[in-house]
């Protein structure tokens, strides 16, 4: 299984979609010249990751352990009311 990501019209790829597959590890997210994620980004999300998930070492966190993340809560801030 793979994910493929659609580029944006202003960003100048060779072809419209690049596909990544599910075990490609976060650190080389870079290589696939996703905007905005470069070197430091990538390592930074993958250390992360890794600790979330359990793995031994950044270089283990995976674009699939990054799909199966899911936060421990979400807060709702649309409808704020005044105290």
């Amino acid at each position: 299984m793979s994910l493929t990501f659609y580029s944006s019209p202003i960003i100048h790829h060779s072809s419209l979609f690049m596909t990544l597959p599910l075990d490609t590890p976060i650190l080389l997210l870079w290589q696939s010249e996703i905007p905005r994620v470069g070197q430091a980004s990538a390592r930074r999300l993958a250390l992360a990751l890794a600790h979330v998930a359990g793995k031994g070492d950044a270089g283990e966190a995976t674009i699939e352990d990054l799909l199966n993340y899911l936060p421990l809560r979400y807060e709702d801030r649309s409808n704020m009311t005044r105290i």
